[in-house]
């Protein structure tokens, strides 16, 4: 139970840290990169708060005050993408390329499945592959964010 509260916390880091979330970059007709990450950030942590359902001491109606808080925190997160002007705009310093922390958290997802072999958990864990291989490939250009952004 404690695992799950400790995903949910790395995710939300995860979300913080991530540069691409940043992107106005059109993937498909009007969706960018940042409601492509707001999106995927919520996907993940309803998985996560259904996995606690497994525990007898959480309920559906035990869930909607940590569902309520999340909604609530990721909304003061949530920024507005940054258009590329072609001038200097120094990335913020909260952000981070490391791909460290996705290796850790899909360990912790993989050591979750083993455990509870929970078809959920395995999706969480292709969702981490996913977006870990976009921060291991990041590039300013090619999410259309200033160029001073490379130097993360």
């Amino acid at each position: 139970m404690y695992l799950n509260f400790f995903i949910i916390l790395i995710s939300l880091i995860i979300f913080t840290q991530s540069p691409i979330r940043f992107s106005n970059k059109n993937i498909i007709y009007k969706y960018n990169y940042n409601t492509l990450y707001t999106i995927l950030i919520y996907i993940i942590l309803i998985i996560k708060l259904l996995l606690l359902l497994e525990y007898p001491l959480f309920t559906i109606y035990l869930l909607i005050i940590p569902a309520s808080l999340l909604y609530i925190i990721i909304d003061m997160i949530k920024t507005q993408p940054i258009k590329n002007s072609k001038s200097f705009n120094p990335p913020p310093k909260y952000l981070s390329k490391s791909y460290i922390i996705y290796l850790f958290i899909i360990a912790l997802l993989v050591y979750k499945y083993i455990n509870t072999q929970n078809k959920l958990n395995l999706i969480l864990i292709i969702i981490y592959i996913m977006l870990g291989i976009q921060i291991f490939k990041f590039s300013s250009f090619k999410y259309d964010l200033p160029i001073s952004w490379n130097s993360i």
